[in-house]
């Protein structure tokens, strides 16, 4: 209590110090008030070039944005373009924090060089850009609807792996690639497609010719009883093609329309008898 007194006593004899310790006892005050009141916490302001961008609770969770931004991008050279930003301690409420998700994907749409494309993959490259996915994938079937026409097959395939994507790039790559049309039109010879057509076609059967020996008829001499007729026949193939040109044709059934009537044939064997 001697203590406590004598710094009340000090405090009577210097107002400015008095005046100082009650200036802070009521800053203190309020700001417990505010937290209280308002549910605030200690946190962080993610800072980009001056602007608070998202507020986190702490400093780990701007790191494992960071890596579930590299994950969500799936481009080395779009991860190294990602905005870089700085924390700041601060007060907020509870309901304003995000999440490392969130805070990823906030982190993405403000790196000016990242952007969103819709692309012609082939075996995993992007080869062309188009507005949205559903025209990219309108133009891979259009594209193979031209070889059904021509092959009059529904079974048709590319031999490469096609696919249309929506993925992060860079403005920089997105410039440099065609139009999905203009690459369908022009560089269409880069890719190769596979059709597989079932034809039926009429082929002959050929006819055996049996030999049948006389010894009525001298050797030498040969007569045809019974005329060769040959038989016909329905063979369906699988005929495969790659860019309209057959690589393989196999029969994958025969139907016999017309057995083949065998061609017979008399043969004399008598020897001429010597005088």
């Amino acid at each position: 209590r001697p203590f406590i007194y004598n710094i009340l006593g000090y405090l009577k004899k210097s107002p400015r110090v008095l005046a100082a310790v009650i200036t802070v006892i009521i800053v203190v005050s309020v700001s417990v008030t505010v937290v209280v009141a308002t549910g605030a916490t200690s946190a962080y302001a993610v800072v980009y070039k001056g602007e608070t961008i998202a507020l986190v609770k702490e400093h780990s969770v701007l790191a494992e944005a960071e890596i579930l931004a590299a994950k969500k991008l799936n481009n080395p050279l779009c991860t190294a373009e990602l905005i870089k930003v700085n924390l700041n301690e601060t007060l907020v409420g509870e309901n304003n924090l995000v999440s490392a998700s969130k805070l990823a994907d906030v982190m993405i749409n403000h790196s000016e060089n990242i952007v969103t494309a819709a692309v012609l993959k082939v075996n995993g490259s992007a080869v062309a850009v188009g507005k949205s996915v559903v025209p990219v994938e309108n133009a891979i079937s259009e594209f193979l609807n031209d070889y059904k026409t021509q092959s009059g097959t529904d079974n048709v395939e590319f031999l490469e792996e096609v696919t249309a994507d929506k993925v992060f790039t860079l403005k920089s790559e997105v410039k440099n690639l065609p139009t999905v049309e203009d690459y369908f039109e022009f560089d269409k010879e880069n890719l190769s497609v596979k059709t597989l057509s079932t034809v039926t076609q009429t082929e002959e059967i050929p006819f055996e010719t049996v030999e049948v020996k006389d010894n009525s008829l001298t050797v030498g001499t040969k007569k045809v009883e019974v005329k060769g007729i040959k038989g016909v026949k329905e063979v369906t193939y699988e005929v495969a093609s790659c860019n309209g040109k057959e690589v393989s044709k196999t029969a994958v059934s025969t139907v016999v329309v017309t057995e083949p009537t065998n061609e017979k044939v008399i043969v004399g064997t008598k020897r001429p008898v010597s005088s």
